[in-house]
């Protein structure tokens, strides 16, 4: 019998014994070890357990604001469980949402910003929020590059945006909800891909997470009901895009388009809303 700690210094506290399954030498926690703690409160009590329907969330115990973070928040259900977990280790968002319309429709950016709210109200932290256009963006790609890495064009140009609020807003890295292989994006191959454009680290919570796993944590904080909510999902994605995409090919068709103009005028597009303003 193992015991698992929550908390740091005078604040730990035994939560629970387990059994530890050894692999190959190596010691590693079961699964279900996450059914007992998702959160827990600075004063030793559990702040949101499988076992409790309590949409609350603090800190762990001893952590105050370790950094500040912009976090990219679609209307979908993984970057806002994501940003969750980061506020819980004491980490300061700032929220970047990239609207995609006109190949969304108005119902994704509503639910964008209905889950920032509802992210403030839960973990009671403050949230600014941009707003970036970013369907110009899609035009141009869609015109001028190959189709089936049109994804990965999208996701380095979010990274550029985000780096140029990041430097505004005095944060230290680029929060998304990736998960590995969920999407043609999320392979290895296209995440290195991705990564390259990136000069501030880019965090990813939920990398090793399945869906189910992620979907678990967003029942529990209140954020699924509202990402399952009607919204035109993005309509300009290609049909077999790329999933094991090469560096030299990406940059070849960025080489084609003016990306640092495209950048502008994102920032000269996009708009702020104060917490207060959700």
């Amino acid at each position: 019998m193992q015991k698992l700690y929550a908390g740091q210094g005078r604040h730990t506290r035994v939560i629970h014994n387990c059994e530890l399954t050894t692999i190959t030498g190596l010691s590693v926690s079961v699964r279900k070890i996450i059914s007992y703690i998702s959160a827990y409160r600075a004063s030793g009590e559990f702040a949101l357990s499988r076992e409790s329907s309590r949409r609350e969330v603090f800190p762990a115990a001893g952590v105050g604001i370790l950094a500040r973070l912009v976090s990219l928040i679609s209307g979908g259900i993984d970057s806002p469980v994501a940003t969750y977990l980061m506020i819980r280790r004491g980490v300061e968002i700032v929220a970047v949402h990239m609207d995609n319309r006109p190949f969304t429709d108005d119902k994704n950016l509503n639910k964008a910003l209905q889950l920032v709210r509802h992210l403030q109200e839960v973990t009671k932290s403050p949230i600014k929020t941009y707003v970036v256009p970013h369907g110009p963006n899609h035009v141009v790609f869609a015109r001028n590059c190959e189709r089936h890495l049109h994804c990965l064009f999208c996701r380095r140009m979010m990274y550029r945006v985000a780096e140029r609020i990041a430097e505004r807003e005095g944060a230290v890295g680029i929060l998304t909800g990736e998960s590995m292989g969920q999407v043609a994006s999320q392979t290895v191959q296209n995440i290195n891909v991705v990564n390259q454009v990136a000069k501030l680290p880019i965090i990813r919570p939920l990398i090793a997470l399945d869906k189910q796993e992620i979907i678990e944590i967003a029942r529990r904080i209140g954020t699924y009901e509202i990402s399952i909510l009607p919204g035109l999902c993005c309509t300009i994605v290609p049909k077999q895009p790329s999933t094991a995409a090469k560096l030299p090919d990406v940059l070849a068709g960025e080489g084609k388009i003016d990306i640092e103009s495209l950048v502008e005028k994102s920032l000269e597009g996009m708009y702020v809303l104060a917490p207060e303003a959700l």
